[in-house]
């Protein structure tokens, strides 16, 4: 009997933290017959964005001649801003920071299907001016698709262990697309992304290229790519934030206002 997918994460949490035991491999080897039915391929040049938090600038001047000194000159009178640096628009190889599918040192691509998702996904501010790239897949890429059916089977089971393989399946690829989703925040305890970054190279050494996975922030998905020579920049500019829209919605336990 496998492991349901809390189950799963309290065992890396608190038993076996880089040695997976005989029930992690059975949760993840059943997870990736359930992938079976949710592999995706992406077209060679299908493109994507990515945003990040930089520009670069120069002086913007303005010509004229000098009678005292008998020749022309130039005053700065302002800035041109330009998008930032190729290099800048990829992750870092070997420096990564933690994420939720990528370890610490090891670099992934992530990107996402529409601009204002990658805005609002790099948590941009009022008055920030961002750099978008857009990329092109350099080639067909094989992924596991958790946008899709990510929905939670709602019957109930007293004891969760003793739930059919189907049912704890179909919950943890809900909770596993939910946890890829989530953006990380400087306040998060790293240690809370090992069970997707295990799940995230478990599909990867399956040899697939990458996760599919929807936007907590926004109606987008994101791709995130094991192989950051995977896509390939092919234009960039930068953009002026200069305000987000908010949605929100009553609690029922609310007094009237």
């Amino acid at each position: 009997m496998i492991p349901t997918y809390y189950e799963f994460i309290k065992s890396i949490m608190s038993n076996s933290r880089y040695i997976r035991n005989e029930k992690e491999l059975a949760f993840l080897d059943e997870l990736m017959r359930y992938a079976l039915d949710y592999v995706t391929t992406i077209p060679v040049g299908t493109t994507y964005y990515r945003a990040q938090i930089a520009h670069n600038e120069s002086d913007y001047t303005q010509g004229y001649w000098n009678d005292k000194e008998g020749k022309e000159e130039e005053d700065i009178i302002g800035k041109r801003i330009h998008p930032c640096d190729n290099e800048r628009l990829f992750p870092l190889p070997n420096l990564a920071s933690e994420g939720r599918i990528n370890p610490k040192g090891i670099s992934y691509l992530y990107l996402t299907d529409n601009i204002e998702s990658g805005l609002i996904e790099i948590q941009a501010s009022v008055g920030e001016f961002i750099t978008v790239g857009k990329f092109a897949l350099t080639k067909e890429v094989k992924v596991i698709d958790f946008t899709k059916d990510a929905k939670r089977d709602h019957i109930f089971y007293f004891d969760p262990s003793k739930a059919p393989t189907e049912h704890k399946i179909k919950n943890a690829w809900y909770d596993i697309n939910s946890s890829f989703s989530q953006a990380v925040k400087r306040s998060d305890n790293q240690a809370d992304y090992i069970p997707t970054q295990i799940i995230s190279e478990y599909i990867k050494l399956s040899g697939y290229d990458g996760v599919l996975f929807t936007s907590s922030k926004s109606d987008g998905n994101n791709l995130a790519l094991f192989d950051t020579a995977s896509a390939e920049l092919v234009r960039k500019k930068v953009v002026n934030i200069i305000g987000f829209s908010c949605t929100f919605e009553d609690i029922p336990e609310n007094e009237p206002f």
